[in-house]
């Protein structure tokens, strides 16, 4: 299992057990929450004031004094636009539906196009 701290990817040895391998979770969550915190654009206060807790609670999981209640780890996921399995440092393998896409606001007029999307938003529209 690996995780991102900083510019560095640690390593979560399976083979680890009870307190050591909780800390080394720990680390991992500290670390990509403060990463993921920061490409957001959220400042500790602003996250902190989006989640409901205090800055340093944010500050406390950032420098892996504890870590967030269990019920927080959807809502920084949606913040953070990942996978919880991210937080924790695991590989996502994102798999591309094509059946499930929504409705397009184009006729099928089969013109090959690119697309940047975040969620639903498309955000940018390329003809190839």
């Amino acid at each position: 299992m690996y995780g991102f701290y900083g510019e560095y990817r640690l390593e979560l040895n399976h083979q680890m057990k009870g307190d050591d391998f909780v800390d080394s979770t720990n680390i991992v969550l500290a670390a990509n929450i403060q990463t993921f915190r920061k490409k957001a654009g959220f400042t500790q206060e602003e996250l902190a004031e989006k989640l409901g807790v205090s800055f340093q609670a944010v500050s406390k999981w950032e420098n892996a004094k504890c870590a967030p209640d269990v019920m927080l780890l959807p809502v920084l996921s949606d913040l953070f636009g990942c996978y919880i399995d991210e937080l924790f440092g695991r590989e996502v393998k994102k798999e591309i539906h094509y059946d499930y896409c929504g409705v397009l606001p184009w006729e099928d007029d089969e013109k090959v196009r690119k697309f940047t999307a975040k969620g639903h938003r498309i955000l940018e529209v390329e003809i190839v």
